[in-house]
Parts: C-alpha cells; sequence; structure tokens
C-alpha cells in the first residue's frame, strides 16, 4: 500500500513537470488555435481593465457591464472579416433594440407622463406586451435567419433592461447603452485586427490544399484496389472533412472581405469537384460491396476484375500515376496562387490522352470478351459499372486541373464579398456543412410526412380548378404553412418565457427589488438556453449551469487573493482568460467558456464596482439564483408548449427522402410514357437530398433528448442516413435533372420491358421501407421481389448476348445491380432497427414503435420460420392465431 501510495506521487510529480512541455507541445501542433487562446486572454483582461477603475465604471453609467459583455459575445476567435460581420450585425441589433425601446417609451409617454412615484397599471402593461411583442419578432427572426444570433441577443439585452427600468424612468435611453456596447465591441475587433490577424483568404488556401491532399489519398486508395483486384473500400471520411470545411468558408465567404490574391469565387467549382469525387466514391463503394459479396458466394469463382484485360490494367495503372503528379502540381499552383509567383502549368493535356487511351483500351475488353453463361455476364456487368466509376474520378481529376488551371495570378486585393461579386460561372452556392443552423434550411419538413406535398398537388390541380379555387388553395396553404411553421412556434415559446420572467417587474413596485436583484439576469440565461430542440435546450442549460459555476468561483477565488486590489485583478484577469479561451475554442465547451466569462466578469465588476451591493458571496448567491430559474422556465416552456422532438423528426425527414425517391423511380419508370416528367427529375433529387440532409443534421440533437425508453439506436440511424445517401448517389449521378438511370439517356432498348419491371419493383422496395420505417413494423420475411426481377433481366439480356447488335458494354446492369444489392443493405438496416428498438432487453421505445394495447410485439430474435407474434387486427377480429393454422409467414426457404 506504501509502495502504492509512492508511486502515485511520482506520476503526479512527472505529470506536474511535464505539463509545461505538454502545453508547448499543443500550442507548437496547433499554433492557430494557441494564437486564439491568447487573444480571447487579451480581450477580456481589456475588457476588464476598462470597466473595474472607477475613472471608466462612472463613464459608462449604470450598465458598466455591458461592456465586457459585448466583448465576451464578439470574442476575436474568427478571420478579421467574420469579426467585421459579427460587428457590424451585433451594432445593428443594438441601434434596432435602442429605436425599439425609445418607440415603446415614447407611446407609454402618452399613457402615462408624469407621477413616477406612482406608476398606474396601463402603462405597466404596455411596457410588458411591447417586451413580449419584441421577444416574438426576434424569435422568429433568430429561428428563420441563424446568422442574425448575435443581433437578436443584443436586441433583447437592450430592451429587457430599457423597458423594464423605464416603467419608472420617464426619459428616454441611449446614452446609457449605446457607447457602452459600442465600446465593447471595439475592444473584440481592435484585439482581433492587431494581434494575429487571420483572413479568410488564408482559411480557403489551407482548405484548397487540403482538400487536394486528400483527394490525392483517395486516388491512391484506389489505384491500390484496382491495381490487386481487392474488394476494399474507399475510405472517404477524409474527404468528406476536407469539402465540409472548404464548404464552409466558401459560405463564409459570402458575406466576409478579405485580402487575398484569389477571389473565392473561382474556388467554388473545385468544392462542387469535391462534392462529386464523393458522390462518385459512395457508388464505387457499393460495387465493392457487391464484387465482395459475389466472392463469398462463389469463392472459386472467377473474380470480376479478371476480365479487364492486362493492357487495361497497365492503362489503367498509369493513368492513376499521372492524375497523382497532376494533383502534386496543382497543390503547388495553388500555393503559389496565394503567395504571387506563379511558375508552374497544370498541363491536363497529358492526362486527357491517358485517359482516352484507358477509354480504348476498356471498349476493346468489351468487344473481345465472350459471355457464356450467368456468371460470365454477372462478372461483366460488375467490371463494367467499376471501369464506368474509375473514369468519372478521373474525369473528377480532370475537371480540378481545368478550374485551377484558369485562375490567373493577380496582385494582393480587397476582395469583396461573394454576394456582391458574382461569376458568371457560379450555378449555385457551396453546401452549407456545419456553421449555419441547418434545420432552419428545412423549415417545410416540421410539417411532418407527406407522400405528395402542398405545392405539387397545387400543381396537379392547376388546370382542373377554377382561378377562384386556386387562389382560395393558395391562401389555404400559406395558412397551414404558417400554422405548423417551427419559426413561428420558437417564436411564440420564446415570447412566453420572456413574458414569464418579465412579468413580476410589472407588477405594482415590484420592479425596485427586480432592478435591485439584476434578474434580468434570469432572462439572459433562458435567451441563451432557448434551442430550436427539446434535447438541444437540456444540453445548452447544462452547458451554461456548469460554466457559471466556474465563471462565478474563479471570479470568488480572484477576488479573494487579490483582495479588492484592482491592478491585481486586472491581472490574474489575464491568467483565467487563458483558461477561458480554451474552453472558448473548444468545439463541445464553446458556450461553457462563454457563459463562464460572462459570469466572471458580472461578478467580479459588481462586487468591485458596487461594493455598496452587498460582499462577494452574496453577488454569488444572487447570480447562482437567477441563473437555475431562467433555466427552469425555458425546459418547461420547451417541453409543455409545441415540443420539438428531434428524434420524431429524424423519422420523417428519412421517410420523406425514401418517398421523395419513390417518386423520382415511379418518373423514371414511367418518363418512355410521359415525356413530360422528364422536367420534374432535378426538383425531385433536391427533395430527396433536402429530406436526408436534413434527417443528418438532426442526429446530433438527438443525443440530447431525453427518453424513459432508454436505449436509442444512433449509429444504427447514421447508418440508414448514410445507406439513403449511397442509394439516391447510385440513381442519380452527377446530373440531378438527368438521373443515369434515366431511359433517354440510353441508347440500347434491350430488354425495356424487364427493366421497367425492375425499376417499378424498386419503387415497392421503396414504399416498404419508408412505410416500415415510419411505423416501426417488421418487414416481409422474403426477399425482395427485385432480386428476382434483376435475375429476370439479366437471363434476358443473356439470351441476346449472341445477337449481333446486342450491347456490348453492361454498366447499367451493373449499376442496377448495385441497386438492388443497396436497397437489400438498406431493408436489412431498418429491420434491425425495428429489432434494436423492441426487444424487450433494450425497452418498448412509444416514440419508435406502435403501441397494440392487447399484446405486445414478438421479439423478431426467435427463428423466423416459427416465430411467436403479436396477431392482427384480422385476426382480432376472426378469432385467436391458434386457430387459425400455421403461421402465415411461412419458412422463409419456401
Amino acid at each position: 500500500m506504501k509502495r502504492g501510495f509512492i508511486n502515485k506521487l511520482r506520476e503526479l510529480s512527472f505529470s506536474a513537470i511535464n505539463t509545461p512541455k505538454t502545453i508547448y507541445n499543443n500550442a507548437r501542433s496547433n499554433p492557430q488555435k494557441a494564437k486564439r487562446i491568447v487573444k480571447v486572454s487579451i480581450a477580456l483582461t481589456t475588457a476588464v481593465a476598462f470597466t473595474l477603475p472607477k475613472v471608466f465604471s462612472h463613464f459608462h453609467g449604470q450598465n458598466p457591464f455591458l461592456l465586457g459583455t459585448i466583448a465576451i459575445y464578439l470574442f476575436p476567435i474568427k478571420t478579421v472579416g467574420g469579426q467585421l460581420l459579427g460587428t457590424i450585425i451585433g451594432l445593428s441589433g443594438i441601434l434596432l433594440g435602442l429605436a425599439y425601446a425609445n418607440l415603446s417609451l415614447f407611446i407609454a409617454h402618452h399613457i402615462q407622463s408624469s407621477h413616477d412615484e406612482h406608476i398606474h397599471a396601463p402603462r405597466r402593461a404596455f411596457l410588458w406586451c411591447a417586451l413580449a411583442v419584441g421577444a416574438f419578432g426576434c424569435g422568429y427572426v433568430r429561428s428563420k435567419i441563424a446568422r442574425s444570433y448575435l443581433g437578436i441577443n443584443f436586441f433583447m439585452l437592450v430592451n429587457m433592461f430599457a423597458l423594464i427600468r423605464g416603467i419608472n424612468n420617464l426619459g428616454y435611453q441611449f446614452h446609457v447603452f449605446f457607447y457602452v456596447m459600442l465600446f465593447g465591441a471595439c475592444v473584440s475587433l481592435f484585439i482581433s485586427i492587431v494581434f494575429w490577424p487571420e483572413d479568410r483568404g488564408g482559411v480557403l488556401k489551407r482548405d484548397t490544399v487540403k482538400g487536394l491532399c486528400e483527394m490525392k489519398a483517395m486516388v491512391v486508395a484506389l489505384r491500390q484496389v484496382m491495381r490487386y483486384g481487392a474488394c476494399d473500400e474507399a475510405e472517404t471520411a477524409g474527404i468528406r472533412a476536407a469539402e465540409n470545411a472548404l464548404g464552409a468558408s466558401l459560405h463564409e465567404a459570402n458575406y466576409e472581405i478579405s485580402f487575398s490574391r484569389v477571389e473565392s469565387s473561382y474556388l467554388v467549382p473545385l468544392n462542387r469537384c469535391m462534392s462529386r469525387l464523393i458522390s462518385t466514391c459512395r457508388v464505387f463503394n457499393a460495387s465493392m460491396r457487391r464484387k465482395q459479396l459475389l466472392r463469398t458466394q462463389r469463392p472459386l469463382g472467377r473474380c470480376s476484375l479478371d476480365l479487364n484485360s492486362i493492357h487495361t490494367r497497365i492503362a489503367m495503372d498509369g493513368t492513376f500515376g499521372i492524375a497523382l503528379e497532376l494533383l502534386d502540381t496543382m497543390v503547388i499552383r495553388v500555393e503559389e496562387l496565394y503567395k504571387g509567383n506563379v511558375s508552374s502549368k497544370v498541363n491536363h493535356e497529358k492526362f486527357e490522352k491517358s485517359i482516352e487511351d484507358l477509354c480504348g483500351f476498356i471498349k476493346a475488353d468489351c468487344y473481345t470478351r465472350v459471355i457464356d453463361g450467368y456468371r460470365d455476364l454477372e462478372d461483366a456487368a460488375c467490371t463494367d459499372q467499376v471501369n464506368t466509376t474509375v473514369l468519372d474520378v478521373l474525369d473528377v481529376v480532370k475537371d480540378m486541373a481545368r478550374a485551377i488551371k484558369i485562375i490567373e495570378p493577380s496582385r494582393l486585393r480587397l476582395v469583396l464579398p461573394r454576394k456582391l461579386n458574382r461569376r458568371e460561372f457560379e450555378m449555385s452556392e457551396p453546401q452549407n456543412s456545419g456553421q449555419s443552423d441547418g434545420i432552419s434550411r428545412f423549415d417545410a419538413m416540421s410539417r411532418g410526412r407527406s407522400m405528395m406535398p402542398s405545392d405539387e398537388a397545387y400543381l396537379l390541380f392547376m388546370d382542373s380548378t377554377t382561378p377562384t379555387h386556386r387562389m382560395c388553395i393558395w391562401i389555404s396553404e400559406k395558412i397551414i404553412a404558417l400554422q405548423n411553421s417551427r419559426h413561428v412556434k420558437y417564436a411564440i415559446k420564446l415570447m412566453v418565457v420572456m413574458g414569464i420572467l418579465a412579468m413580476p417587474a410589472f407588477i405594482s413596485k415590484w420592479y425596485i427589488w427586480y432592478d435591485h436583484m439584476r434578474a434580468q439576469l434570469a432572462m439572459i440565461s433562458a435567451l441563451v438556453a432557448m434551442e430550436t430542440t427539446r434535447g438541444m435546450t437540456f444540453r445548452t442549460a447544462g452547458m451554461k449551469l456548469t460554466g457559471a459555476i466556474l465563471g462565478a468561483s474563479l471570479a470568488f477565488i480572484v477576488l479573494e487573493v487579490s483582495r479588492s486590489i484592482i491592478p491585481v485583478e486586472i491581472a490574474l484577469t489575464s491568467v483565467v482568460g487563458l483558461l477561458i479561451g480554451y474552453l472558448v475554442n473548444h468545439p463541445i465547451w464553446t458556450k461553457s467558456g462563454t457563459v463562464c466569462a460572462l459570469a466572471y466578469n458580472l461578478i467580479l465588476g459588481v462586487a468591485t464596482v458596487f461594493p455598496e451591493q452587498g460582499p462577494v458571496t452574496y453577488v454569488f448567491a444572487r447570480r447562482l439564483l437567477t441563473l437555475p430559474v431562467g433555466l427552469l422556465v425555458a425546459a418547461f416552456v420547451h417541453i409543455t408548449l409545441f415540443p420539438y422532438h428531434a428524434r420524431q423528426e429524424l423519422v420523417k425527414g428519412l421517410g420523406s427522402s425514401l418517398d421523395w425517391l419513390h417518386h423520382l423511380l415511379f418518373a423514371i419508370e414511367a418518363s418512355e410514357e410521359h415525356p413530360s416528367l422528364q422536367a420534374k427529375f432535378d426538383a425531385m433529387v433536391q427533395k430527396a437530398h433536402n429530406h436526408a440532409g436534413f434527417a443528418k443534421s438532426l442526429l446530433p440533437a438527438t443525443h440530447y433528448e431525453v427518453s424513459l425508453g432508454g436505449h436509442w439506436p444512433y449509429k444504427r440511424f447514421e447508418r440508414i442516413v448514410d445507406k439513403i445517401f449511397d442509394v439516391v448517389d447510385i440513381i442519380v449521378g452527377d446530373i440531378p435533372a438527368d438521373p443515369i438511370l434515366a431511359f433517354h439517356l440510353h441508347s440500347t432498348r434491350a430488354c425495356e420491358n424487364v427493366r421497367a419491371k425492375l425499376l417499378a419493383s424498386l419503387c415497392n422496395d421503396l414504399l416498404v421501407v419508408s412505410h416500415t420505417l415510419s411505423a416501426r413494423l417488421f418487414l416481409p420475411r422474403h426477399d425482395s421481389i427485385s432480386t428476382s426481377v434483376l435475375q429476370e433481366y439479366i437471363l434476358e439480356l443473356l439470351a441476346q448476348a449472341q445477337v449481333p447488335a446486342s450491347p456490348r458494354s453492361y454498366n447499367d446492369v451493373g449499376r442496377l445491380a448495385d441497386l438492388v444489392n443497396e436497397m437489400n443493405y438498406l431493408r436489412q438496416e431498418v429491420d434491425e432497427l425495428t429489432t434494436e428498438t423492441q426487444c424487450p432487453k433494450n425497452g418498448l421505445l412509444p416514440h419508435l414503435s406502435f403501441v397494440i394495447r392487447k399484446s405486445r410485439p414478438g421479439t423478431p430474435s426467435t427463428p423466423r420460420g416459427r416465430r411467436s407474434r403479436a396477431p392482427s387486427v384480422v385476426e382480432f377480429m376472426i378469432g385467436e392465431p391458434d386457430e387459425m393454422g400455421p403461421d402465415v409467414r411461412g419458412d422463409e426457404n419456401v
């Protein structure tokens, strides 16, 4: 025992000795993060230094702590352009808040303009209504426009204090708010410009180079797979992270100014090429999964890659080598473009010639091979699909080289936001992947699932209704959309929360103790904690509570150590700022760090500037008293009033995506008979992508949903979302307006009827999976009919293989086979999801499964052939299941 104590003490000693070295190594490995931590510490120290001394506190007036509050909200952890944009948004919110508050006070002045010691009820009622109406507008704008977050917070911050203090203050409010808040914004902006300024151009350069390096790693992985004939899937995590980072940077460049030699508009095609590469790699991985399946089914059979001749393999390997050299040249050119001295040239002509030669070899293989049986055609289809995917990857590299080659070197200049400086080749905005509120972009999905949304129904009945009826339909749809709008519901919830917390101040003379207790802090707590979903509200409330306790504790320690000596407090704040800077720059603890800084600034300032309000322990207790009140009210309103359940909306989003994929396949199948459906391909693909993207954006929020059911299959839903994206990419390809499976894109019409039958069976599979996912039923025990129809399609093609005019390339067959295989995987994931959520060991989750009052669904872990199951409605009406003979599902081998 003594030896263990000595070893523990020794470990602690070594840890204490190595801590400075560890911090130094971390700072060297990530210098940008280290610089931002120091900038946060400088900003907090400067704000405290301009607040605590009596000279500054008297100058700032009644609200000296607003300087530190604004500086904390605008911590310099962004680029200079982003900091300037945040400052403009924040100051706009302050000015609009002051205008609204003074307008309300002006109207209240006409209600009562004298006797400030006896405030009448009409004035108090009007000011309370004005605060509630302002909260409603702020809630709607905040939910609708995620970028307005700072402006909305500052708007509400001004009105919380101005309207409550305006109850007995018959004058107007401007100087006591604007100048101190302007000073706080200028502090953070100044530090962002002076200390290690960051520019959006440098961020774009770093993200572009990283994306090119990840593309190179992807090409290397594909080269290895094709060289050795393996069935390994290409890892897409790196390229997806790089594409998300570049897309987010380009999205921020829409609104930021920067100094750069390369305009961000020229990088948009690069971001699109990365997105195409990710989609193509998804299709390649689907082919690899089917290839592995073929190997396991017939281990002694021929590998599908063996159908490529030795000349094709050598040409493919050489083309991959040229692609890697071209990517290295592109990296060098991008770095030179940002430095200003361009000497390298992107020579993609040689690469294009290599691709043409490779296509010639692949075409020759298609015409020289012999198809003698079912397995030969199956291998040929797999080979053609893999070769086609490889050619698509090489085509992406070629387009990337062309996009970089057209970028000309230029001098360093001011680049305006992309919203003000559009280029002709910019067809659409890059996808925003993480920085903004993904939920805000899909408000229509919060209305729930719909097999045919209202706009499509309106178009369907366009020709069969009168103009008056169409106007009534339009008005009805607008009213329904307003009633079901997530933004309106969020605005109502914020209005109710702010109204409840502010109501005591407007009762009789309670505003005296309300302002003395600074109960507005409870409103601020609720404002910060109000998120779009219930789970995220709980998460933010917990982080805010943790941050507030930490900040209050740090302020208490600093006050005790410094003995209320202001220079010592300022010096110690620089050390505290390093800890807060680390929290603020952490991807998880950002909000805790911000709230910690707010609590530290408030308690330290009140205890130092206003000693007449009591000792620091009193200030500490008052802050901890107001904090949970605001959080509890916000959580209670979120639970009871228009609760937004992320898990339910996730299931709805997945079901809607599958429904739109069904519409798309149905339109492809019927496009030969009704060519007008081709014009709707793009809209259907976009809706399927949007619903799947909406579900993916909700996945992180489901972590924090409180459920008494217990188990939540997060990983299972994550795999289902990825599988839906795989299915979309296989169906659509590169061009949403012309899905690659469309009939009009194929020159041959071989076995057209059976192909249409296969698409119809896939439509049926999508409907079954969608209904199963939403109702949480078990899938049918038999295999999908698409598998048998695919076999029928291959057999008919085999019968025509000896015809001279028959098609020689079977990549369409391979793509359809990959689609059938991926649909089987999706069915399996959804079925296992039902198994996982309805297993008695994990608990029957009420928000995931249907409820039968008379019996409980059977556990699907029992054998499929003879399973005890819940009786259906028909069986309840006819008799007990035992009286009906054998299980209707029968044996799976039948």
